[in-house]
């Protein structure tokens, strides 16, 4: 067994394990990118109501609308690939976490096999 019950893996888990505190830029970033579609999509949808002619309808679904789709979609995009990194870095943390845990049953195990004599 490990000299120290303080060497215990699992006393470092809390160090290891990525910070969930401040705001993260990749997450900001994204809504602020989503927020921007739906002001677009908004503006269009506005545009279009307020006539009735559909040559100015269609200039505003060409300018606002069908952009704003692609706005709202890319801020969609970020967003699903922050919360892939933010899985996978917890993942990871996780990973070495175990890896460490095994290593240390490994030694306490090893020390538990080779007994030595106290007569000695």
């Amino acid at each position: 067994m490990p000299a120290n019950i303080d060497d215990h893996p699992l006393n470092r888990i809390s160090s290891d394990l990525p910070r969930r505190g401040g705001p993260n830029i990749q997450v900001t970033l994204a809504l602020i990118v989503a927020l921007v579609g739906v002001v677009l999509l908004v503006a269009g949808y506005l545009g279009v109501s307020g006539t009735t002619v559909t040559s100015d309808q269609l200039s505003y679904l060409a300018s606002s609308t069908l952009p704003g789709i692609a706005v709202l979609v890319a801020g969609a995009v970020l967003l699903a690939r922050a919360a892939a990194l933010a899985h996978q870095r917890s993942t990871e943390a996780l990973n070495r976490q175990v890896e460490s845990l095994v290593a240390w049953l490994s030694d306490a195990s090893n020390d538990a096999e080779s007994p030595t004599d106290p007569g000695e």
